[in-house]
C-alpha cells in the first residue's frame, strides 16, 4: 500500500496515517504543506504518485466527488480504500460516490483525540448499502473498543433513543494536561467493568444505536464546534 499523509503533522490524524501504515510494512507518501490542494491538483497526485489508501477530511473528499462527478472523471486507478471522518458524512454525498467509486472501498470513521483516534467504523462493503440508509452511521466499535449511548444517569438508552456516547476500552489518553478538573468530569470510572482503574470516556456528543447495531452520531451536547 502507498498510504497518503494528508493531515497537517500537527493534528492526530497524521499518526493514524503514517504509525499503522509504517508497523504493516506500507509506504507513507508526503505531500507538500501548501494550502489544501485544488481537486484538480489533488486528483493528479494521486495518480502520480499511485497512491492506495487516502483518509481525507468529510467536506473535503464530498467536494472532491463532486467536482470530479461533474467533470465526468473517473477515480484514480490505484486508489482501494477511502476513509472520511471529522465531520458527518451525508447521504447524497455516499450515494454519488457509489455511483463513481467502482471498487474502491470506503469507511466513514468516527473517533476523538481522547481515544487515540479512531473508535468506531462504518463500512459500505459490510453494512447496509447506501441506498438503503437514510443517515450515514459512524458504525460499529473498532477492535477493543467499547462504545455505550447513556442517559444522565449513566445507565444504556433503549435502541432508537438518543443519549451521550461513552467510549471505553484501548487506546483512551490519560487525561488532560495540568487540567485535572477536567479530567475528572470527562474520563470517568467504567460503570460496567470489572477491571480496577478501567474508565469511560464522556465524548459529549449525541448518538443512537439503531436495531441492527449500527450507530448514528446525532451531534453535540452543548455549543463546542
Amino acid at each position: 500500500d502507498r498510504v497518503l499523509q494528508f493531515a497537517s503533522v500537527s493534528f492526530d490524524v497524521a499518526a493514524e496515517e503514517c504509525f499503522p501504515t509504517w508497523l504493516a510494512g506500507g509506504t507513507v507518501v508526503l505531500r507538500s504543506h501548501e494550502p489544501v490542494p485544488a481537486y484538480d491538483d489533488f486528483s493528479r497526485f494521486l495518480r502520480e504518485r499511485r497512491v492506495t489508501v487516502v483518509n481525507l477530511p468529510t467536506p473535503y473528499w464530498a467536494g472532491w466527488i463532486e467536482e470530479m462527478d461533474r467533470a465526468a472523471s473517473a477515480l484514480p486507478p490505484d486508489l482501494r480504500l477511502t476513509v472520511v471522518g471529522s465531520e458527518k458524512a451525508q447521504v447524497d454525498d455516499l450515494r454519488r460516490w457509489s455511483r463513481m467509486a467502482g471498487d474502491c472501498s470506503w469507511c466513514n470513521a468516527y473517533g476523538p483525540t481522547e481515544a487515540t483516534i479512531t473508535a468506531s467504523i462504518y463500512r459500505t462493503d459490510h453494512d447496509p448499502a447506501p441506498s438503503t440508509v437514510r443517515t450515514v452511521p459512524i458504525g460499529r466499535p473498532i477492535a477493543n473498543v467499547e462504545l455505550y449511548v447513556l442517559d444522565a444517569h449513566l445507565q444504556p438508552v433503549p435502541v432508537g433513543v438518543a443519549g451521550e456516547l461513552h467510549i471505553g476500552g484501548a487506546g483512551l489518553a490519560r487525561g488532560y494536561h495540568h487540567l485535572p478538573a477536567l479530567t475528572a468530569e470527562r474520563f470517568i470510572p467504567h460503570p460496567f467493568s470489572l477491571d480496577r482503574g478501567a474508565r469511560l470516556y464522556r465524548t459529549g456528543d449525541l448518538a443512537r444505536r439503531r436495531a441492527d447495531g449500527l450507530v448514528e452520531f446525532l451531534g453535540r451536547g452543548d455549543d463546542q464546534i
